[in-house]
């Protein structure tokens, strides 16, 4: 029986051993959309906005609930361990001129009343009822930019590390290269056909390259985590990336010149609402200088009696009721209102320059944006074609190294010069890519990504 249970421990081991294996080696393909529609879905930080704007939706009904009826219900008990005491005329007792007190009730009441109200007429009310529109959508817009700017992260961490995976395949096969020139390098010295030196040259080039290679598959580690965290994605996730990175995607154009609606943008239309805010902050105020009118009623029960047997008495209940109108007119605040409404207007006027303010940012935003996908657009194009001219330098001057014409110093500057263009290619392809984010951006186009 003990060997059985061991058998059995040894097979669960096995099996439970082999689908963690199995798990941690299946990768998850993601292109940038999905990643994209992955955060958007998942984003802690964007759930959060989300419930924002879900209490903003609970504020404006709370507001709006003052305009219905209300309605409640109080009971009471009351035990008069002393008994009131009140004046009476002195006349009612034959003492003229005089005050006589008197205790009088009953020692134990009982009550309970129902009491209603409803407006009928508020200004400050009516008014306010467009406000909390208004509210709700400043809620919205601003969970709308936290969309944005996660949206705006995610993409910029996905070319990174799109970059990165380039890097690394390109000093692959410059390693391989680098490591064929050794062997080659080593069998000559091996028959005394090359220098000791030339071979250990060749080494520590290739030695820096494993080293580098093993530098970028950290840093491309390192840019995962971070996607997944910003993806709110679990870390312990595999991913992979499918996307690619290439200049052929992007065509320079004219139309990417073209001055945007800057209406569009979200921080505009925060403004817009902020402004519809202030107009009926303005009113509301106003507004205060008018009447109040509200249906009042009410109806109530009560039981009288020196103890709880006389209370239960049919005879010592009484009832009462009560209907009218309720009219509030105010008179003087002392200027308090006019102080509210001045400082109200005060802030409509920053708000135009705020408006202003923030036009003339997006503005400045849109034309770095464009300055800057023309400079890494020209300079791309510059790389481009040094690349190609290194890449045959570099090929000449390892020919030239194998035959024996040229010393090894000359084939490795050419490998340096080589992989130093090959790197600035990639660092302006990446930067020419964000340089579109950010025109993306400043146009208010970035969610188009999802489509």
């Amino acid at each position: 029986m003990i060997l059985f249970k061991r058998h059995l421990f040894f097979l669960m081991l096995f099996f439970s051993t082999t689908c963690l294996l199995a798990q941690s080696k299946s990768r998850i393909p993601l292109n940038l959309k999905s990643c994209l529609n992955y955060a958007l879905q998942n984003s802690f930080q964007l759930n959060k906005a989300e419930l924002e704007v879900d209490k903003t939706r609970h504020k404006a009904r709370e507001f709006l609930s003052l305009g219905l009826p209300q309605a409640k219900f109080n009971f009471d008990v009351n035990y008069n361990f002393i008994l009131p005491t009140q004046q009476l005329p002195g006349e009612f007792f034959g003492m003229p001129d005089v005050r006589v007190p008197i205790q009088f009730g009953t020692d134990l009441n009982i009550g309970g009343n129902v009491q209603f109200s409803q407006g009928l007429y508020n200004r400050v009310y009516n008014i306010g009822t467009k406000g909390t529109q208004k509210l709700v959508e400043v809620s919205e817009l601003v969970f709308q930019k936290e969309k944005e700017g996660l949206a705006f992260e995610i993409v910029q961490l996905y070319y990174q590390a799109l970059i990165t995976k380039r890097q690394k395949g390109l000093l692959i096969a410059n390693l391989n290269q680098v490591s064929r020139l050794w062997q080659l390098t080593d069998n000559q010295y091996k028959n005394d056909l090359a220098r000791k030196i030339d071979v250990d040259r060749i080494y520590v080039s290739k030695v820096n390259l494993e080293t580098k290679i093993k530098n970028l598959d950290l840093q491309y580690e390192q840019l995962l985590v971070v996607l997944k965290h910003r993806m709110s994605m679990p870390l312990e996730r595999n991913i992979v990336l499918t996307d690619t990175l290439s200049e052929n995607e992007y065509v320079f154009s004219s139309n990417v010149a073209l001055k945007p609606n800057f209406s569009n943008k979200t921080e505009m239309q925060l403004l817009e609402v902020q402004n519809s805010l202030n107009s009926i902050n303005v009113e509301q105020i106003e507004a205060g200088a008018f009447p109040f009118f509200a249906l009042i009623a009410g109806y109530g029960l009560q039981g009288q009696g020196d103890n709880f047997g006389e209370v239960v008495n049919g005879d010592n209940w009484f009832s009462s009721g009560v209907i009218g109108l309720k009219i509030d007119v105010p008179i003087y605040d002392g200027g308090k209102r006019k102080a509210q409404v001045e400082q109200a207007r005060i802030q409509q006027l920053q708000w135009k320059e705020d408006k202003a303010i923030t036009a003339l940012s997006l503005e400045l935003q849109h034309k770095n944006a464009l300055q800057k996908l023309q400079l890494h657009y020209n300079n791309l194009q510059a790389i481009k074609a040094n690349q190609s001219i290194a890449e045959e330098v570099y090929r000449v001057s390892q020919k030239r190294f194998t035959e024996g014409i040229a010393p090894i110093t000359e084939a490795l500057s050419a490998e340096t010069a080589m992989r130093e263009v090959q790197g600035n290619y990639l660092t302006t392809l990446l930067q020419l890519k964000l340089a579109e984010l950010e025109i993306m951006q400043a146009k208010g186009s970035l969610l188009d990504l999802l489509k």
